[in-house]
């Protein structure tokens, strides 16, 4: 059963440059343009935001992703699990694009102001409300990337590209809606490492799904999360080591304390300050309870959106999916998802499987 397991090469080192970022600071006040309302929800949004110097539109359309039953879990002062108090809005996400830039993707919250990305071609900003703040003030910055542009994945076992799953037609399927329900678990350092605060980290575990169903629109599949943990006072399993062999003690654990709720693949993220490897996953066992999970490993200043690229790619890989010869690939959008190349190449928007 070994000779199914993935490893995804991690020597992607996705720098944020912090002195720059607050060097490039801007103050905006976003100005809604439009809205369309279905069902007491606003179904689609634009709005004009200023970036240096230029007014920008930005159009949108609401993207649920939040199950109807979804809750935040943590751990009271002995041991037991309970969820958090905490409202949850399902109605103020959005997705969609910034006019004349085709290849644009905006990933939004609105529930209270702006908070979230607008990627270009060939630079993000990142925007969230200005607080303390008498008008609408936000502020927004660009997000630095850099890469080493090195190998990214290796596979544990080569015979592992035979395993014969087959794979409908991605054209077959194209009408159909799909929806693929996630658990994820965030270990304790990593929930430090991104904030220490049970609202900050849930906004940016909201981000990470926004972007990685913003990869999975031209499926038609939604990447709906049912569910999140957080490990706050301790990890309930060891983290460190080989991540094969993390990969092997999340599943266990899964299967013992996971079971009470709902989920296709479950998601263990885990902070190392660095790394070989980024990810380890089954490939085609994501329909199996026994082995339907992930580990993701978050190297230092990895961004949101690398992050999205090797979650996408291990759903693909759970799904069965492999990755794409490089020399035979073709793709219509600006890099193929299962391309080794694609977490070098995530400041293009636009990602599509070979056709």
């Amino acid at each position: 059963m070994l000779r199914y397991l993935f490893l995804i090469v991690g020597l992607i080192w996705v720098q944020t440059d912090r002195n720059s970022e607050l060097l490039h600071v801007q103050i905006t006040v976003p100005e809604k343009k439009e809205s369309q309302s279905k069902d007491g929800v606003e179904s689609n949004v634009s709005y004009n935001i200023v970036i240096d110097g230029k007014i920008h539109t930005v159009k949108m359309m609401h993207k649920a992703f939040l199950s109807s039953g979804f809750q935040v879990y943590g751990y009271n002062g002995t041991g037991y699990m309970k969820p958090f108090e905490q409202q949850i809005e399902n109605f103020c996400y959005y997705q969609g694009y910034i006019e004349d830039y085709p290849n644009s993707v905006a990933i939004l919250s609105t529930c209270t102001g702006l908070r979230g990305l607008l990627q270009f071609e060939n630079v993000t900003y990142a925007i969230e409300p200005l607080e303390p703040s008498i008008g609408f003030e936000h502020v927004i910055y660009q997000v630095k990337h850099e890469n080493t542009g090195v190998s990214l994945y290796a596979e544990e076992d080569m015979e592992s590209r035979d395993i014969p799953y087959t794979i409908q037609s991605v054209q077959v399927l194209k009408g159909v809606s799909k929806y693929i329900e996630l658990h994820i678990v965030v270990e304790k350092n990593l929930y430090n490492y991104m904030g220490s605060d049970t609202a900050v980290v849930t906004q940016k575990m909201f981000q990470l799904i926004g972007l990685t169903n913003a990869i999975f629109t031209s499926f038609n599949i939604t990447i709906v999360l049912s569910s999140l943990e957080f490990w706050i006072d301790e990890n309930k399993i060891p983290v460190t080591g080989d991540v094969n062999e993390l990969l092997h003690r999340f599943l266990k654990w899964k299967r013992s304390y996971l079971v009470l709720r709902p989920h296709d693949m479950a998601f263990l993220l885990v902070y190392r300050e660095n790394s070989d490897y980024v990810g380890a996953t089954f490939q085609g066992k994501m329909c199996n309870r026994q082995y339907g999970g992930s580990i993701a490993l978050h190297p230092k200043a990895l961004s949101l959106e690398s992050l999205a690229v090797i979650i996408t790619q291990l759903l693909s890989l759970s799904m069965g999916i492999v990755y794409d010869d490089i020399e035979k690939c073709q793709c219509s959008g600006a890099v193929c998802i299962m391309n080794p190349e694609a977490i070098s190449e995530i400041l293009r928007a636009v990602f599509a499987r070979a056709q």
